[in-house]
């Protein structure tokens, strides 16, 4: 599995701990819905952008150095 599979798993695994709807999810995070679940099913990437503020919304913070 590539990093950035594992990365998506780790997201979508922490989207369904967290119990949070996508749709929430996009809301709080200001992503469109049908690109977040591209996005969780491993069909589309984020920009950078967006994946911080995804992270942030499921409560991971961060740290750019």
């Amino acid at each position: 599995m590539t990093k950035s599979k594992q990365i998506v798993k780790s997201i979508r695994d922490l989207t369904v701990r967290s119990g949070i709807s996508q749709t929430s999810l996009a809301k709080k995070s200001g992503v469109a819905v049908s690109q977040l679940n591209l996005f969780l099913n491993g069909h589309s990437g984020l920009n950078f952008e967006h994946l911080v503020s995804v992270l942030e919304s499921l409560g991971i913070d961060l740290q750019v150095v």
